[in-house]
């Protein structure tokens, strides 16, 4: 029975990056975890902590199993929420907010699958610094055997992620 720790997802980031000596601290993502089967409490759906992204990018490191933990007690500063899900729905979370995942109690197995989206380093408004770190940050997924690709529009323009935000502000939530 498994869980997954307290974490942020810029902590594997950075610990990815950490052997060229770059810190992914001021680069923003997104993860979107999508369940391939119900989730529930029972078997293992994930716990998130409401307003964590925040409180910065919070020191951790690898535990036992080799998984990313943080260094602070996550349930002290505020109180976690469990996310049970639909086959097929979708969690889109920040890569500064803190999240884990129940034990599976349920004796069969959990399955889901993550994506994350990440600034191509060539994308308008990345500062020096910013580019080259997204810029190792891909091959050094692609040397993992996690390859990653270019998402654009259909008319092949690169949108830029302010273009992104007000296009959703300006969504009706029945437009989704």
């Amino acid at each position: 029975q498994q869980t997954t720790a307290w974490h942020q997802d810029s902590s594997y980031a950075n610990d990815l990056l950490k052997k060229e000596g770059v810190v992914a601290d001021n680069i923003q993502f997104v993860t979107c975890w999508i369940p391939l089967m119900d989730v529930n409490v029972q078997n293992g759906c994930l716990n998130v902590m409401p307003g964590s992204k925040n409180w910065g990018l919070v020191k951790s490191s690898r535990d036992a199993e080799n998984h990313i933990r943080a260094q602070i007690d996550v349930e002290a500063r505020g109180r976690p929420v469990s996310i049970p899900m639909k086959r097929g729905d979708l969690l889109v979370m920040h890569n500064l907010c803190f999240h884990c995942g129940h034990v599976n109690e349920s004796g069969r197995l959990r399955w889901s699958v993550d994506f994350r989206y990440f600034p191509a380093p060539d994308s308008e408004g990345l500062d020096a610094e910013q580019k080259r770190i997204l810029d190792t940050m891909s091959h050094n997924w692609e040397k993992i055997g996690r390859p990653s690709f270019r998402a654009v529009s259909g008319s092949g323009r690169q949108t830029s992620y302010e273009e992104w935000i007000d296009r959703a502000r300006s969504l009706e939530v029945s437009d989704l």
